[in-house]
C-alpha cells in the first residue's frame, strides 16, 4: 500500500493519491486497503488545497463514501472516513457541494447514529458537518432537513463531558444558523439554546468551547426577537458576561461574547436594561481597556454600548458616569479603528452628552 508523506511535494503526493485510488478501487474487497484509503487521504489533504482538488478529480470522494457504506460497524474505518471528508471539504466550495451531492451528509449523519457511544467518531463526524456547512447555504439546509440538528444535539448531550465533542457541536450550530432563519427557529424549538448554555457552563475553563458557544448564541439570536427573549430568560446574559470575564485575555472569546451581547441588546429594551444591571457597561469598558489593539473587540464593545444606551437616557448617563466618554474616544482615535467604531463612537458621544 502506498504511504503518503505530507512532506512530499504536491506532484509526488498527487501520484501517491493516484496509486491509493487505483489500488483501493481495484481491490475494494480487501478491508485493509479500504481502511487505509481514508487515512492516507486525510494525511495528504491537511493544509494542501491542490491535493484536495486532485483527490476529488480522482474519485476520492466516492471512494471514501464507499468506505463508509462497506464497513458501517467498523469504528476505526468510520473515524478515518468522516475525518477524510472533513479535510476534503475544508475551505473548498466545490468539494463541499460534491460531497453533499454524492450523499455525504447523509453518510456522516448515519455514522453518528450507528456509533452513539464512540466519542472519537462523534468528534470527526461533527468536524465533517462543520466543514460541509461553513459558507454553504444549501448544505446548511440539507443538514437540517436530514435530521442533522437533532443528531448534533444528541451527540452533544451523549458526550457532554468531552470538550472536543462540545467544541465541534458548537461549531456546527454556529455554522448552520449563519444567515439561516429557519435553522435558528428549529434549534430553539429543539432545545438548542439550553444545550449551548449547558456546554458553556460545563466547560467554563475551555476557551475554545467558550468561543464557539458564544458564536453559536450570537448567530441563534441574529434578527430573531423570540430567541433574544428566550436566551435572556434562560440566563443567557449572565452566561455571556461570565464567559467574557473568565476569559478576558482571550480576544476571540471577547469578540464572540460581545457579538452575542450586541445582538441581545438590539431593539430590545428589557435586555438593554438587564445587561446594564448585570454589569455589562463596565464589562464593555474593561474589554476596551484590555484589548486596545484588537480592532474587532473595540468595534463590538462600542456596538454593545450603543445598543444598550441608544434609546435610554438613564443608561446613557450610566455609560458616561462609568468613564465611557474617555474609553470611547480612545477607541475612535486608535490607528486601526474601523469605520464602524468611529461612526458608532460618535453616535454614542452625541447621545451621552
Amino acid at each position: 500500500m502506498t504511504v503518503l508523506d505530507k512532506g512530499e511535494s504536491p506532484a509526488v503526493q498527487q501520484h501517491a493519491v493516484g496509486d491509493v485510488m487505483s489500488l483501493t478501487i481495484n481491490k475494494a474487497n480487501i478491508q485493509g486497503d479500504v481502511r487505509n484509503l481514508s487515512v492516507n487521504i486525510a494525511d495528504c489533504t491537511i493544509n494542501n488545497a491542490d491535493i484536495q482538488v486532485a483527490i476529488a478529480q480522482l474519485g476520492g470522494i466516492e471512494a471514501v463514501l464507499e468506505v463508509c457504506a462497506r464497513h458501517p460497524d467498523d469504528t476505526e474505518v468510520q473515524i478515518n472516513a468522516v475525518g477524510a471528508l472533513w479535510l476534503i471539504a475544508s475551505r473548498n466550495a466545490n468539494n463541499k457541494m460534491a460531497i453533499a451531492q454524492l450523499g455525504g451528509i447523509k453518510a456522516v449523519l448515519k455514522t453518528l447514529v450507528l456509533h452513539p457511544t464512540a466519542a472519537l467518531v462523534h468528534q470527526q463526524a461533527l468536524r465533517a458537518l462543520a466543514s460541509l456547512s461553513a459558507n454553504n447555504a444549501n448544505n446548511k439546509m440539507a443538514i437540517a432537513q436530514l435530521g442533522g440538528i437533532e443528531a448534533v444535539l444528541e451527540a452533544r448531550a451523549r458526550h457532554q463531558d468531552d470538550a472536543a465533542v462540545q467544541q465541534q457541536a458548537m461549531v456546527v450550530l454556529r455554522n448552520i444558523t449563519t444567515n439561516n432563519a429557519e435553522n435558528q427557529v428549529a434549534i430553539a424549538q429543539l432545545g438548542g439554546i439550553e444545550a449551548v448554555l449547558e456546554a458553556r457552563a460545563r466547560h467554563q475553563d475551555d476557551a475554545v468551547v467558550q468561543q464557539q458557544a458564544m458564536a453559536a448564541l450570537r448567530n441563534i439570536i441574529t434578527n430573531n426577537t423570540e430567541n433574544q427573549v428566550a436566551i435572556a430568560q434562560l440566563g443567557g446574559i449572565e452566561a455571556v458576561l461570565e464567559a467574557r470575564a473568565r476569559h478576558q485575555d482571550d480576544a476571540e472569546v471577547q469578540r464572540y461574547a460581545l457579538g452575542a451581547l450586541r445582538n441581545l441588546a438590539a431593539n430590545n429594551a428589557d435586555n438593554q436594561v438587564a445587561i446594564a444591571q448585570l454589569g455589562g457597561v463596565q464589562a464593555m469598558l474593561e474589554a476596551l481597556a484590555v484589548h486596545p489593539e484588537d480592532a474587532e473587540v473595540q468595534r463590538q464593545a462600542i456596538a454593545v454600548l450603543l445598543n444598550v444606551g441608544c434609546l435610554n437616557p438613564e443608561l446613557q448617563q450610566q455609560i458616561k458616569a462609568a468613564g465611557g466618554e474617555a474609553a470611547i474616544k480612545a477607541a475612535m482615535q486608535a490607528p486601526n479603528a474601523s469605520a464602524d467604531t468611529r461612526k458608532w463612537g460618535w453616535q454614542l458621544l452625541t447621545t451621552c452628552q
